[in-house]
């Protein structure tokens, strides 16, 4: 069912709320990072290959990193035309399997990245299109709380360290 895998934008406004800019960064030193001594378009190419939770985490890092961050052209573009992907990733704690590239590509596309079929929906464990069809029928995303991993295949939880998870949120999604 469609509706089961949709978070509203009540449920992600109220968990993830985002800044859009107006938070103050953590640092307070005055001189610059060494990351900051970069030319901006250097910088700017480096930002477009991190995952989105590195990018929220340089963000916090001092005002200099936040103008660039928001200045990228795909970061600015994600949050003013669909700042509740960016918040569920981010609710759902799956931003750091998510690159900013990746992300701005899937929202670009119109099709299923399976099937090539038109679907409205985006993946917030990879960041790209897919139809709910395709995400039945691949068989390759099926959530479970990790003790039931562990008992249903005999595994210890170390083996668990680097598969891909999620946090579950109350509510429909």
């Amino acid at each position: 069912h469609v509706q089961d895998s949709v978070l509203s934008n009540q449920q992600l406004e109220r968990r993830c709320p985002l800044d859009f800019g107006h938070r103050k960064p953590l640092s307070i030193g005055s001189s610059p990072s060494p990351l900051e001594r970069l030319p901006p378009e250097v910088a700017f190419e480096i930002f477009s290959t991190l995952d989105i939770q590195s990018l929220f985490s340089l963000r916090r890092a001092s005002r200099t990193l936040m103008m660039w961050v928001n200045s990228i052209p795909e970061y600015h573009q994600i949050i003013q035309h669909a700042p509740s992907t960016i918040q569920a990733i981010l609710s759902l704690e799956t931003a750091s399997y998510i690159t900013l590239h990746r992300l701005y590509r899937g929202l670009q596309s119109r099709t299923c990245q399976t099937c090539s079929l038109p679907t409205p929906y985006i993946c917030v464990l990879t960041g790209q299109r897919l139809c709910p069809c395709s995400r039945s029928s691949r068989g390759k995303v099926f959530p479970m709380l990790m003790e039931e991993a562990c008992e249903r295949y005999g595994l210890d939880p170390e083996h668990l360290n680097d598969v891909k998870r999620f946090r579950a949120r109350p509510g429909t999604y």
